[in-house]
């Protein structure tokens, strides 16, 4: 029976990663199903109902997932997979349909995540460096799911996967190190995007500026910009300043190279609307500087998802301030550089951590629209109680052209103290992981 829905899910986990996807036949039965990344260094339990939620979902699928993807070996993309394993019964290779996996495998565990999923898998591997579905000399694609594509049903295509960094050190997928330059992982990224006739989303991991330039190299090399329309694009690393712009602080002004690269990439993929995942953290993400570039690229600017807890057709984005909000003429500036606060919106860019209710129901906090920027202040002081930390977003393709965007609360977040919040979980498990989830001695005999 042919395709009538594909739902893309962007689930909120704090700060990291997880989409889970279902692909419905024209009955509304689930035909398929695939997760890419599930991980947070926030506390475990902002991510618990969400976790509870993928188990019931593939538990329901038969105890059955077609594809399993971790976009590279950070651990805020791959720490909750162990806590998945239980949805799939006792383990046999015929769990997981396939397993791919961004950088070297030592990068995940030490290698023990990998050596656990050997055991739910006949198919898992890594990808070659720059490997990408897309031959720009012949402009054909071969997808990487499924085996057989069907003329008009969807398939997952790599953008590109394992991007070189001039920071790799040798022999990078055969020794495993101890350390590794932050900048060369994140650049491992693989992109991938979910294409279904004239559409596709994109999943770009913590894709950095080397990753955005080598995309767009690739993909320059073809005569040709007649590409999928990109309904949602995942907006790399969490939003990273810093790594987006290739910056040695994150409050360095990008030079006239680095948001080049940036735009040549939006022009490619020219996106209709864009998620966020990511927390409360140093990291300092989302930043409001790489938010407004990527708004200001978007192609459709009438909202698909409205807040219901206001009247004005607009809903919440929370990220790090680290622009000018207000025009310069607006005495006192607002706010303060350097924080996160919580404005107003109508553009398509739906975050997972999305309100400071402390914040923007103080006496003393101004009210603003961004982006778009500059903003005035709000005419009027408007309380807003019942509007939950956090949100869960699901990109929906419905055939014949039809996109919506639907949205529920992640109430674990709201449960979960700001300073709970800021500290991380247990970086580099020592063991490979058991159906429970818990961690044993492993016996590779090595990393």
């Amino acid at each position: 029976m042919p395709t009538g829905e594909i739902s893309f899910h962007v689930l909120d986990v704090g700060q990291g990663a997880c989409n889970y996807v279902e692909i419905r036949d024209t009955t509304g039965a689930v035909t398929h199903n695939m997760l890419i990344d599930l991980g947070t260094n926030s506390q475990f339990a902002i991510a618990t109902a969400n976790v509870q939620w993928l188990i019931g979902k593939i538990e329901a699928n038969n105890n059955y997932l077609d594809l399993l993807l971790l976009t590279h070996g950070d651990t805020d993309h791959y720490n909750l997979v162990s806590r998945l394993l239980p949805a799939f019964g006792e383990p046999d290779h015929d769990k997981i349909g396939l397993v791919r996996y961004g950088g070297p495998r030592w990068r995940y565990g030490r290698g023990a995540l990998i050596t656990t999923l050997t055991a739910y898998t006949a198919d898992i591997g890594g990808f070659a460096p720059c490997q990408s579905s897309f031959d720009p000399n012949t402009e054909a694609w071969a997808p990487i799911w499924p085996a057989v594509p069907v003329d008009g049903e969807p398939r997952l295509q790599l953008i590109l996967a394992d991007t070189p960094h001039p920071h790799d050190p040798s022999s990078m997928y055969e020794t495993p190190r101890r350390t590794m330059n932050a900048e060369a992982i994140n650049s491992k990224s693989v992109v991938t995007a979910l294409q279904w006739d004239d559409y596709w989303i994109l999943a770009t991991g913590d894709a950095t500026s080397t990753t955005l330039a080598a995309i767009n190299e690739h993909f320059e090399l073809a005569h040709t910009d007649d590409y999928p329309t990109t309904f949602m694009l995942t907006l790399p690393h969490h939003g990273s300043r810093k790594t987006t712009y290739d910056l040695k602080r994150a409050n360095d002004l990008p030079d006239f190279d680095a948001r080049w690269a940036v735009s040549d990439f939006l022009d490619l993929f020219k996106p209709i609307t864009i998620s966020i995942s990511a927390g409360e953290k140093r990291h300092h993400h989302p930043s409001l500087y790489m938010i407004r570039q990527f708004a200001d690229a978007l192609t459709n600017d009438g909202s698909f998802w409205d807040d219901p807890v206001l009247n004005d057709g607009d809903h919440f984005l929370t990220s790090w301030i680290d622009i000018d909000v207000t025009p310069g003429f607006i005495e006192p500036a607002w706010p303060p550089k350097w924080q996160y606060a919580t404005t107003k919106t109508k553009k398509n860019i739906y975050g997972t951590f999305y309100f400071k209710a402390d914040q923007y129901n103080s006496a003393a906090y101004p009210q603003f629209i961004a982006p778009p920027l500059p903003s005035m202040p709000a005419s009027q002081k408007e309380r807003v109680v019942g509007v939950p930390r956090g949100r869960n977003y699901e990109f929906i393709l419905s055939g014949a052209a039809a996109v919506s965007v639907r949205s529920s609360e992640n109430g674990a977040r709201n449960a979960v103290a700001e300073g709970a919040v800021r500290r991380s979980v247990p970086a580099r498990p020592k063991g490979a992981f058991t159906i429970s989830g818990r961690a044993q001695r492993s016996t590779t005999g090595g990393w």
